[in-house]
């Protein structure tokens, strides 16, 4: 990566590359993994982790060239954190179940985001990502309701909220497809040839 990002003899691509132009890319491919795992595919899935570690890579060595961080400064700091999150494994904490440690898991995350002063730390839905898509992050919300109380009739009253809005999307888009069908195949039943031109060049199809 450091050859990709070196000005005259790299990669020009590469060298025109930022956190931002980079970040779909990282999505991206996580996404691949996640399909890989979904069917089942271990040759896939092996080469989808090597993009996927590319791009932690492209984005250390951006930061390297900032003079932020380095690729060794990630696996550090993971190793740290890994060490930081299992006292149960690492210290003499109890988690003997893996609710337990769960909530070890979040009450340490807590405490982390609390040190960072970052705004809201303390909240109890505090740690779930603006960017994550919504009904992925409205799962996630759900859940830490959940972990703070929340009557679990309201949580699956918000569930099935969400599941209504969704199947109104599906079914408004089902509902579109077919009207647009329905207008081209009686465009098509009538030979009306010059309606039927009007209406693929009004629709751009």
């Amino acid at each position: 990566m450091a050859a990709l990002r070196t000005p005259g003899t790299g990669c020009p691509w590469d060298l025109e590359q930022n956190f931002r132009t980079i970040a779909p890319y990282t999505l991206e491919e996580a996404y691949e993994v996640a399909d890989a795992i979904a069917r089942d595919d271990l040759a896939s899935l092996k080469d989808e982790l090597g993009d996927l570690l590319l791009q932690v890579v492209f984005h250390a060595r951006m930061a390297q060239e900032q003079g932020a961080f380095a690729f060794d400064d990630v696996v550090e700091a993971l190793t740290a954190k890994l060490i930081r999150r299992h006292p149960h494994v690492f210290a003499d904490a109890d988690g003997r179940t893996a609710d337990a440690v769960k909530g070890l898991w979040e009450r340490i995350k807590a405490e982390e985001r609390a040190e960072r002063g970052e705004k809201g730390a303390g909240g109890a839905l505090a740690g779930v990502p603006v960017g994550l898509p919504a009904l992925t992050r409205a799962l996630k919300l759900q859940d830490k309701a959940g972990r703070v109380g929340v009557p679990k009739e309201l949580r699956e009253y918000a569930a099935l909220e969400r599941e209504c809005v969704w199947a109104g999307v599906v079914e408004k888009i089902e509902l579109w497809s077919k009207q647009r069908w329905d207008d081209l195949r009686k465009a098509q039943d009538a030979a009306d040839v010059e309606r039927t031109r009007e209406y693929l060049e009004r629709h751009g199809l």
